[in-house]
């Protein structure tokens, strides 16, 4: 039986309040609202990918500090993680990435050729490029196919830049099991 899994992409504080050292910009106001609302309704594993980093990262040497391990910056926002969320609709995944470093999806097994990964969340340069990269890269050495990966374009921040519509441009020209669903929320 196909399983669905949204993938959602740093809803942290940092990127997504006005507040936070790398805000993305006024459009985490209404990112916020669709994302927890689509999240809500989700029948299926949800699984929250985060952004964290220690004081002395070096990866600071060529970014904002931000996502620091302990703070306010580094937590899910609110309006997400107090979420009245149904574990009998799916089990609720939280993993956590390092500077650079593959992100640890070691929980995600395949179920079946018919699997979805649905994506929504933060974009800031290539997080989401490189998470399909490596979900590819896994599920064709596991299973030797590629799931379908469904894209929600008004579920994606930090798109409104010319790097992350170039990011969402790329993903779709490459990879053929990827979708696009430009549904408005």
């Amino acid at each position: 039986m196909a399983k669905k899994k949204l993938l959602i992409v740093l809803p942290q504080n940092d990127l997504l309040k006005s507040e936070g050292t790398m805000y993305i910009g006024q459009e985490a106001e209404g990112l916020i609202t669709r994302m927890a609302e689509y999240i809500k309704n989700f029948k299926g594993d949800r699984v929250f990918i985060l952004d964290e980093h220690e004081r002395n990262s070096v990866e600071f040497g060529l970014t904002q500090p931000h996502c620091i391990v302990g703070t306010w910056g580094c937590n899910i926002v609110d309006e997400i993680s107090k979420l009245d969320m149904d574990e009998k609709d799916g089990k609720i995944i939280i993993t956590r990435k390092k500077a650079f470093a593959p992100m640890s999806l070691g929980e995600m097994k395949l179920e079946g050729k018919d699997d979805e990964f649905h994506v929504c969340g933060v974009d800031l340069s290539t997080d989401i490029h490189d998470m399909i990269v490596f979900l590819n890269t896994v599920f064709i050495t596991q299973g030797n196919f590629l799931p379908k990966i469904v894209i929600h374009e008004d579920l994606v921040g930090g798109k409104n830049s010319d790097f992350g519509q170039r990011t969402l441009e790329r993903l779709r020209a490459i990879y053929l099991n990827i979708q696009l669903n430009t549904e408005e929320r």
